[in-house]
């Protein structure tokens, strides 16, 4: 079992509000097959305090980009499929987030009676923000914000964390999250991916199983855009062969204010 959290204190990314209009995005599967099933999907999603098009950012603007992709291909087997995906592009607060996906998949070739049956999977889930600094006691609810700094630095952050599974039976599940949009600087941006994997029926999972974490962090100081911190971060963990458990948890938070 591997569980990492990322976080630093001098990051301070700066949640987007919600344009007036909001939108919500949910589709939820369930799939029992013996032979082939595959899943698609794909999200990008970009929301600006001002343009999503001008460039460079304006003097106090922030902007951030999240994107989401599955694909997965069973083929020749015993398929389960469970999904449920959401969509959310309204404020958030902490313990909720814009998007969400929850996988539980069980395949095994030896249930179709065809030796060269085979599930290949991949997830990913990205937040890209950036934003110039911004005035602390006009962005931020708590009152004691202004007091600690007076400026929200200027930032420039991206987080990325998925899965690749390539099996010839397994029991898995999956959640993924982010949260970039929300009312007020207290909130902070976060990401989530969890996977988690055994075997069925008492025998353990045969195949290959990863999953990964990559990120660039650069952070300002008081109201300059001089870059005060510069740190690149990433981890893979992979097992192959006869897998009893796999279980990889990667958190990310990035805020004036975390939970």
């Amino acid at each position: 079992m591997v569980c990492l959290a990322l976080c630093s204190p001098v990051v301070a990314d700066r949640p987007v509000n919600q344009t007036p209009e909001t939108q919500g995005i949910v589709t939820s599967t369930a799939i029992e097959c013996v032979g082939t099933v595959t899943n698609t999907a794909s999200m990008v999603w970009t929301v600006s305090s001002e343009a999503v098009n001008g460039a460079p950012l304006s003097a106090s603007e922030n902007i951030a980009t999240t994107s989401y992709s599955e694909n997965t291909m069973a083929v020749d087997g015993y398929v389960r499929y469970v999904k449920e995906f959401g969509l959310d592009t309204s404020n958030q607060v902490a313990n909720t987030n814009n998007v969400e996906s929850t996988r539980i998949i069980e395949f095994d070739a030896a249930a179709d009676g065809n030796p060269m049956g085979r599930m290949i999977s991949s997830e990913d889930i990205l937040i890209d923000t950036a934003g110039n600094p911004a005035s602390t006691a006009a962005n931020m609810i708590c009152p004691f914000g202004s007091s600690s700094s007076s400026s929200i630095p200027a930032y420039c952050n991206i987080i990325q964390a998925g899965s690749d599974i390539d099996v010839t039976s397994v029991s898995v599940a999956t959640e993924a999250s982010s949260r970039t949009v929300a009312a007020s600087a207290d909130i902070p941006a976060a990401l989530s991916y969890h996977i988690r994997a055994t075997g069925l029926g008492g025998e353990p999972a045969q195949g290959s199983i990863s999953a990964y974490i990559r990120s660039h962090i650069q952070e300002g100081r008081g109201d300059s855009t001089d870059k005060a911190e510069d740190m690149m971060f990433e981890e893979r963990t992979t097992a192959s062969g006869e897998i009893t458990l796999f279980d990889k948890l990667m958190e990310y938070q990035s805020g004036m204010r975390r939970v």
